[in-house]
């Protein structure tokens, strides 16, 4: 790890214990975003294995009252403005993870093919339905998008 993402890692590992666990952050990260978090996801990032994301940081300070990047976009002139920046990082962090959940899917399930045993099989599965769920989380935020554009007509 470089070190920004060293203390981005500290920094996250520390929100995490702070809010109260893998299962306290899960609850305040949905609550926040809408999405659901993978319990192994979030261990997998405390672990330092996989790479946490602006919508993790934002959901933790919130959960814990600290101010945060979204607390100044909402300090922005036009609400409107605040509200398209907020949903375009949501967005720009859930395609980013989705692409990276959907890879894994796919590379698991290349070596499930090729092993051919229940164990790579049962990990494949469990790398598609993280993919899955990030996918289910970003078409959410797409549709909510659209909605409000077509409301503006």
């Amino acid at each position: 790890m470089n070190g920004d993402i060293e203390q981005i890692h500290h920094i996250m590992r520390n929100l995490v214990r702070r809010i109260g666990g893998l299962d306290a952050y899960a609850a305040a990260f949905e609550a926040f975003t809408g999405k659901p978090q993978v319990i192994s996801t979030i261990s997998k990032k405390m672990s330092g294995s996989a790479e946490w994301w602006i919508s993790d940081m934002l959901a933790a300070q919130h959960a814990l009252g600290i101010t945060t990047v979204s607390d100044r976009i909402d300090g922005m002139a036009s609400v409107d403005a605040a509200r398209r920046t907020r949903r375009a990082i949501s967005i720009l962090a859930s395609v980013k993870e989705m692409s990276r959940e959907c890879s894994e899917a796919a590379i698991a399930s290349v070596e499930a093919h090729c092993e051919g045993t229940i164990e790579a099989h049962e990990a494949a599965l469990k790398e598609v339905a993280e993919a899955r769920e990030v996918t289910e989380a970003t078409e959410q935020l797409l549709r909510i998008n659209l909605e409000l554009l077509e409301a503006r007509k």
